[in-house]
């Protein structure tokens, strides 16, 4: 698997990924503010499957490896969103998953 560079990805590469994804995120709403003459949206990812946007990377990369890299099963190092994101995308692709997690005391 070749990782892209942000440079060298094409609008037909990110609507791939949103096709590739779309049965396992689901959509979540913008709300408008206007703060200070400046007009912004808000996008609720808290209300991903995951509780955060992380999900949308995670599934990706899983959905990208091989049947025989899937089955092995995935790492993630993380201690937060990620972790679970991982998570969340190994047990919808039936893989299992290893979270390593580092807190300091």
């Amino acid at each position: 698997m070749t990782l892209k560079l942000p440079d060298q990805l094409a609008l037909a590469d990110l609507r791939n990924t949103a096709q590739r994804i779309r049965p396992y995120t689901i959509k979540t709403p913008c709300f408008p503010c206007e703060l200070a003459e400046t007009r912004l949206q808000f996008k609720f990812e808290f209300l991903q499957r995951s509780g955060s946007f992380k999900a949308r990377g995670a599934m990706n990369n899983l959905l990208l490896l091989n049947d025989s890299e899937r089955q092995r099963g995935v790492t993630a190092v993380s201690a937060g969103n990620h972790a679970i994101a991982t998570a969340y995308a190994a047990r919808e692709l039936g893989t299992n998953t290893k979270v390593f997690m580092h807190c300091k005391a």
